[in-house]
């Protein structure tokens, strides 16, 4: 073998010294480059949306966990700008056929920064999907509870009548109709109203999985009488009147309207509205109420256990009237004072019952002027008025004028009568 020649030898010798070189500038390059921007692992602060992928005609029948979370690998920099938008988490079901599956999850970022998932919670999803299917399935009614006795439900529509079935194929297949549940027990005439819908199988049991489209209907439901029955309208007979000075506010009663029952030809030519019992109104003075009966022909009764309430509410008669010439009375005056009222004559206009105002007199009222806690000085007092009656708590009083003037003064005490000294004596002349 030929031995190398010297310059081939040089190369090989400083080749190891270039390499190493090389590697320890790349170390020295690394270390600076971790020194300012050091890579750390941390849990990102957020949870983060599990995203399902299916075939489209697949439908996912669970309800798998929702959010993950996650622990990140990457640089202070990369840390500093991903943001929750940046990360997505899938299951991917794509090309299964129904069934339950236990799949992992798959992390992906949209920057291209370096990022190493560390730990993902849950590391795997169990999804269960189905075939999906919808159809038209009928609307129809379910009557819990039935009107009352005597009426008929004559005709049910509905608005639209059929709704679009949603959901597994399974559980749609299942489906027999969409239900309104009507509840009539208090309805007496015919009405359109917007009810919500249940979808049930054919044994009438509900049926949770499916979802229905539109979820409510317009009802119209036609309520008439039955064949033996007939619908009058009431009318209170009211006669006499209250006492003088009383009014009648109200005649209210319930119901206002009534099923009868009888033979046809009877309920024929039954009059339309049907008068009660008298209710005598001569000399009421109160409101009350009272049941009543209906004057109905021979043939023609009233459903059992009904009852039918009158209530009529009596208000008195309000007035006005004014007194003058009343005196003020002066109270609490203090000891030593003594007071002066300009006017100390005044008039008082009240609004109230006429049954008491008709027979209210001057006497029975008195206007004082409270003078407690006043000093020497002049004031202006409030005047009160004081009405020995009953039945006056709400009526509406004016004294005119109602603040007038009142001067308190101390009591000068009169002086005492002294006896007249006598004139010296006249001396006589000698």
């Amino acid at each position: 073998m030929r031995p190398s020649s010297p310059a081939l030898r040089f190369l090989a010798e400083n080749a190891i010294w270039l390499m190493g070189s090389l590697l320890l500038a790349v170390f020295i390059w690394v270390a600076a480059v971790n020194s300012h921007n050091p890579v750390e692992s941390r849990r990102y602060p957020e949870r983060i949306p599990i995203r399902v992928v299916v075939d489209e005609g697949m439908i996912v029948t669970n309800i798998p966990v929702a959010t993950a979370q996650l622990v990140l690998r990457a640089s202070t920099g990369v840390w500093q700008n991903l943001a929750l938008q940046d990360i997505q988490i899938t299951a991917d079901l794509t090309g299964k056929p129904p069934g339950v599956y236990t799949v992992p999850m798959k992390v992906t970022f949209a920057t291209g920064d370096r990022i190493v998932v560390e730990d993902i919670q849950p590391q795997e999803l169990t999804v269960a999907i189905d075939q999906a299917a919808e159809r038209l399935i009928p609307v129809v009614e379910d009557i819990r509870t039935p009107p009352s006795t005597g009426l008929e439900v004559r005709n049910i529509t509905f608005d639209p009548p059929e709704v679009l079935a949603s959901g597994t194929a399974s559980q749609v297949a299942r489906v027999a109709s969409a239900t309104v549940r009507l509840h009539l027990g208090n309805e007496r005439n015919t009405f359109t109203r917007n009810f919500r819908l249940f979808a049930v199988d054919s044994q009438g049991q509900p049926i949770t999985e499916v979802t229905l489209s539109p979820d409510t209907v317009d009802v119209a439901v036609e309520i008439e009488p039955g064949a033996d029955y007939r619908e009058v309208f009431i009318v209170p007979d009211v006669v006499g009147e209250p006492a003088d000075g009383y009014v009648v506010y109200s005649i209210t009663y319930d119901p206002q309207s009534i099923l009868v029952s009888g033979l046809p030809d009877d309920l024929e030519h039954l009059p339309g509205t049907i008068q009660t019992s008298p209710i005598d109104l001569t000399g009421q003075t109160q409101s009350f109420s009272t049941e009543v009966t209906l004057d109905l022909p021979a043939g023609v009764f009233l459903p059992a256990g009904q009852d039918i309430t009158v209530t009529v509410q009596i208000e008195t008669l309000t007035a006005s009237r004014r007194f003058d010439n009343l005196p003020v009375e002066i109270q609490g005056l203090g000891e030593g004072l003594q007071a002066a009222i300009t006017p100390n004559i005044v008039s008082m206009l009240i609004t109230g019952p006429q049954p008491i105002l008709d027979t209210l007199s001057s006497s029975q009222i008195a206007i004082v002027a409270d003078l407690t806690g006043l000093d020497v000085g002049t004031h202006q007092v409030l005047l009160q008025a004081v009405i020995g009656r009953q039945g006056l708590q709400s009526a509406i009083i004016s004294v005119l004028p109602p603040m007038p003037e009142v001067v308190i003064s101390a009591v000068v005490p009169e002086a005492s009568p002294t006896a007249s000294t006598p004139p010296p004596p006249t001396p006589r002349a000698s």
